[in-house]
């Protein structure tokens, strides 16, 4: 959840505001979240997840996410 809107030159997610959320999985955030969090809790939140395209480079595979 975004506490801070912070300024970027990426579009993806332009409607980041105080309260947004976006999926661990599909932001650089996320993805060094989950690579601290032992290995079954973190496969459990990806495949617990709506894993849905938020650009044409979202990565939804569960095996190729946990790389």
């Amino acid at each position: 959840m975004y506490l801070i809107p912070l300024q970027s030159n990426k579009t993806a997610f332009r409607t980041a505001h105080p309260g947004f959320t976006v999926p661990l999985y599909c932001t650089s955030t996320g993805r060094v979240l989950l690579a601290f969090c032992p290995k079954e809790e973190a496969k459990d939140i990806i495949e617990n997840s709506d894993r849905q395209k938020h650009t044409p480079f979202t990565i939804t595979d569960v095996d190729l996410i946990m790389r």
